[in-house]
């Protein structure tokens, strides 16, 4: 996000450096961590299982053993993981 000219009261000097926030709040949560805004840690792609079908998000009929790229569109393949077990749908709202 951007922070404009009104916003120039939100600021937290750090290392020498100012940064500028849009509000207090935004300010208050870097303030308190600098580091984890400045240096993320990337988070590690998990191994890929032996033998794994991976499909494409946008074209489920592209499956193929072990990860690549759709030929359709170029999008990574994911792994195409069958289970039992019920799971929540992140994307409905709660019941």
């Amino acid at each position: 996000m951007k922070a404009t000219r009104r916003a120039r009261k939100h600021r937290f000097e750090h290392r020498g450096l100012t940064f500028h926030f849009c509000s207090t709040g935004c300010r208050a949560k870097f303030a308190a961590a600098p580091q984890s805004y400045l240096e993320p840690k990337a988070a590690a792609p998990a191994p890929a299982k032996a033998g794994a079908t991976y499909t494409c998000p946008m074209h489920p009929e592209i499956r193929q053993l072990g990860p690549g790229s759709c030929p359709i569109c170029g999008m990574a393949l994911e792994p195409l993981e069958v289970s039992a077990e019920t799971v929540p749908n992140a994307r409905a709202p709660p019941t």
